[in-house]
């Protein structure tokens, strides 16, 4: 199992773990848990020691007649270690370049403005919306020179950045943001293309987005289900957790029948220290009873569009964090909206874990 260690030097955008937040704070009922009081020094030495420095493991090392080449072993080991810290760190960067081109930025009367995309897809809570305004929705692109192609992607929920960009523009321009103050610009832009039907749903997202980590040429997402058959198909790779790197794609089978799944890119997976294992135990009692399983616990910092419901804000783009203790098979979640914590032995969010994929060709 290949080590995953954080990468300390770079600034970290705010997540769901980010104390910073109003809905990361503890609950104020729930007394915070001191170091001595969470985890005892057992366990502290039963989760984080390394069968490296094990006895068995030196026995055995000398049983293979390896003994000798521990140094050139460590040496190999941490020139690997390099390549993948620095591999990931460039992932990372991609991810953050793909979701910041899907966020404008628009020109609203001469100022520019970012706003993350909404949440949009075929079928979905705005679908009478959306075939209400279609029409308008394309003669406006046709004013701004836009192709047809643009407005339906824009409307299936599956558009390239560049193509929801030019739309929203369009709409902008042609005087449809909602009225409001200069402060809740990216709201009403946002609200718009809500109200407008238009937006990108998880798999059109995910798609490019995973494409975009590997450094692959950009490309139009597929507007039929590109990931519930990634566990049968031959090309792709099924992961362990403990394996997961930045890049890889998450697929979640449906909850139950005529739900569909949902689909995530990794952005980020670390083994979590022991500062941010007190960190999630502060959020509540669910969090301090989940926080104090066998683990190890893993981390992993996801992006995706995300459900919207019937238009909340916190649909859409949105990077959420995720926790799995290794020894319950056990998933810890913040809830869409309030931040509460949750756990569920299904998967995030209470929906199905259905695995971990990368392509096979993917060398990185």
């Amino acid at each position: 199992m290949t080590a995953i260690s954080a990468d300390r030097s770079r600034p970290r955008e705010p997540n769901d773990l980010d104390t910073s937040r109003p809905d990361a704070r503890p609950t104020p009922t729930t007394p915070s848990p001191s170091r001595s009081s969470l985890f005892s020094d057992a366990d502290v030495h039963r989760v984080y020691g390394r069968i490296g420095d094990a006895p068995e493991y030196a026995a055995f090392l000398r049983n293979v007649g390896q003994e000798a080449l521990r140094p050139e072993i460590d040496r190999a080991d941490r020139v690997e270690q390099k390549e993948i810290s620095r591999a990931d760190a460039s992932a990372r960067a991609r991810l953050d370049a793909f979701r910041a081109s899907f966020a404008g930025p628009y020109v609203v009367d001469g100022k520019a403005v970012q706003a993350r995309p909404m949440f949009r897809m075929n079928g979905g809570f705005n679908q009478s919306q959306m075939a209400r305004r279609y029409g308008e929705l394309q003669a406006l692109c046709a004013r701004a020179h836009l192709p047809p192609a643009a407005a339906f992607n824009c409307s299936m929920g599956r558009p390239t950045p560049e193509q929801l960009v030019k739309v929203t523009q369009a709409l902008i321009d042609a005087g449809k943001l909602p009225p409001g103050t200069d402060d809740s610009l990216e709201l009403r832009i946002r609200q718009m293309q809500w109200s407008w039907g238009i937006g990108v749903d998880c798999a059109g997202y995910t798609e490019q987005a995973a494409r975009a980590a590997r450094g692959a040429k950009p490309a139009a997402p597929s507007h039929g289900d590109a990931f519930s058959g990634m566990k049968n198909d031959r090309r792709m790779q099924k992961l362990d957790v403990a394996d997961i790197r930045p890049g890889d794609v998450i697929h979640l089978d449906p909850p139950q029948r005529g739900d569909v799944g949902h689909n995530v890119v990794v952005y980020d997976h670390q083994f979590a220290s022991y500062d941010q294992r007190v960190a999630i135990a502060n959020r509540g009692p669910e969090a301090a009873a989940f926080m104090k399983g066998p683990g190890p616990f893993h981390i992993l910092e996801v992006d995706s569009s995300w459900g919207a419901d019937d238009g909340r804000d916190y649909g859409g783009m949105r990077r959420d964090t995720w926790i799995y203790d290794e020894g319950t098979k056990q998933w810890g979640f913040f809830a869409h909206g309030s931040g509460a914590f949750h756990t569920s032995e299904r998967g995030p969010h209470g929906e199905p874990y259905g695995g971990a994929f990368r392509p096979k060709e993917t060398t990185r």
